[in-house]
């Protein structure tokens, strides 16, 4: 458990909150990671720097931006260029990560393969950067709105480790703790799962592993009438 712990870093996608509690929100999981013993280090951008770790006055700054941006892998540079203040992807949190040694993040959701991708092609830059880097992501599986076995099966097809943290190999939905689909396994154990990422790494290969974590049985939403509601919802977007 230590070697993960000494691991365990928390990425903030502060864009998605209203900015009144991004702050709040942000320092909660920070005190979160430290109350396992970690040291957290939220990523974003500012002021033409890249930031690994973030002071209370540069995590406000990041909370209370009106005009923050969000950043992808691709927006990196632009943003940088321009000084903009960045809340970063799990693309952009994985490869920053990744270059500063950081093995380990954890996030919401990840994107995915969207729903009627098959016409549209809209594949989320996430899952390109799970093939081609090797860092783990800690998420509640893939956001409820995406298709999730199209991404599951867009996953496996690149080689990404997909590890369930539970009893029952059963992926779980974000805001549902199970869906009818499965993971490459799963474990109770986080030593196992420290055991398959250094296993990785000792063979060289670059994918990235998602260690699932299903949403708690009194946090999670009905299944069904989520599903039901983004059905509905995307009806009458188009």
């Amino acid at each position: 458990l230590d070697t993960l712990t000494q691991l365990y870093y928390y990425t903030v996608q502060l864009y998605v909150l209203h900015e009144k509690v991004h702050f709040s929100t942000a320092k909660l999981l920070e005190d979160a990671v430290r109350s396992e013993g970690s040291e957290p280090a939220t990523i974003a951008l500012l002021d033409g720097n890249i930031h690994v770790g973030l002071s209370n006055e540069n995590l406000t700054r990041v909370a209370e931006t009106m005009d923050s941006v969000k950043v992808s892998r691709r927006d990196i540079a632009y943003a940088l260029n321009k000084g903009l203040v960045g809340g970063t992807t799990v693309a952009a949190t994985m490869f920053l990560a990744h270059m500063a040694g950081i093995r380990v993040f954890a996030t919401g959701g990840i994107g995915g393969v969207h729903r009627g991708a098959e016409e549209t092609f809209d594949i989320s830059a996430d899952l390109i950067e799970l093939m081609q880097t090797p860092v783990t992501v800690v998420c509640a599986g893939v956001k409820s709105i995406l298709d999730i076995p199209k991404t599951l099966q867009f996953l496996e097809t690149h080689s990404v480790n997909c590890i369930v943290y539970g009893e029952k190999n059963a992926f779980p939905g974000f805001f549902t703790k199970e869906t009818t689909e499965k993971g490459q396994f799963s474990t109770t154990d986080l030593h196992d799962v420290v055991q398959h990422m250094e296993m990785s790494r000792k063979l060289g290969l670059k994918a990235g592993t998602i260690l699932a974590c299903p949403i708690p049985d009194k946090l999670a939403g009905d299944g069904k009438r989520i599903e039901e509601a983004i059905v509905t919802a995307l009806k009458e977007a188009k």
